[in-house]
């Protein structure tokens, strides 16, 4: 790693640090609580929100453990939680286990850079040439003679998995910095000049210091935006108890419209 990258890094650490501890909580799991496990994503994006209003509205507890998608699923497949939320969507070995997949919610998958950046639009040859070292200057996009600064979530994480999945293709995902959690590479663009980065749309919605540029010059949430993520609950069986409390509640018109606000489409519920 040459002197200019571990520069960055140490940047970066000493930035989003903090913001790793406060973002994993205590479990204090206790009496009439929802124990719920959720994709950090989920909960930046639309939980912080709708949890509160739950809460407000019928008197129970949810206590909330903050991970990957893949960890969430786990967490819920070894009994410590209740309900988990997903963004990766479910292998079909789970259905065959017994657990349910239930999505809500459609999240564009927005790439986004720090507001220095003059450029508002790209391609999405242009998204593979940057996210693979092939472009490496903003010069080449209509900006700014200055050095792409590649900051991608973890590889562990459903935003790394479907923008891989979705935007790449064949190509490998090169980088300056990685996160552990997704929702922390939003801090880095915030704070790093020229940087670049890929998450959900809902997580930025009313943030500042972050500007979201067009794919193929369409804008997320137009119909032929490329790159979309489903938020999903998972659980053992039909929900019952807190848990359907808590998925009815999602569904209702006061969930639904936490969704709406955050600029992502509800799915409707069908039958579970």
């Amino acid at each position: 790693m040459n002197i200019w990258k571990k520069a960055v890094c140490m940047l970066l650490l000493l930035i989003l640090l903090p913001g790793w501890l406060i973002t994993l909580p205590s479990q204090t799991w206790a009496g009439e609580r929802l124990r719920l496990s959720s994709s950090a994503q989920v909960y930046d994006a639309y939980l912080k929100d709708v949890i509160p209003a739950f809460e407000g509205q019928t008197g129970f507890q949810v206590d909330v453990f903050i991970s990957s998608s893949a960890s969430s699923l786990g967490r819920l497949m070894n009994g410590m939680c209740d309900l988990a939320t997903t963004v990766e969507g479910f292998k079909f070995r789970y259905g065959e286990y017994g657990y349910l997949e239930i999505p809500f919610c459609k999240d564009p998958l927005v790439v986004i850079t720090h507001p220095a950046v003059p450029t508002e639009s790209i391609t999405d040859e242009q998204v593979r040439g940057i996210f693979s070292g092939r472009i490496t200057n903003w010069k080449d996009l209509g900006g700014p003679n200055e050095r792409i600064i590649l900051v991608v979530p973890g590889d562990s994480t459903a935003a790394y998995k479907n923008f891989v999945r979705q935007a790449m293709g064949r190509e490998e995902v090169v980088y300056d910095f990685m996160s552990y959690l997704s929702t922390v590479a939003v801090k880095a663009i915030q704070s790093v000049p020229y940087s670049i980065s890929f998450i959900g749309q809902g997580v930025i919605a009313g943030q500042s210091g972050i500007k979201t540029l067009r794919i193929n010059d369409r804008a997320p949430g137009d119909a032929e935006y490329p790159y979309h993520q489903v938020f999903s609950f998972a659980i053992e069986g039909n929900p019952t108890g807190l848990a359907r409390k808590f998925v009815d509640f999602v569904f209702s018109e006061e969930g639904q419209k936490v969704i709406r606000k955050k600029n992502m489409t509800p799915i409707l519920l069908s039958e579970y």
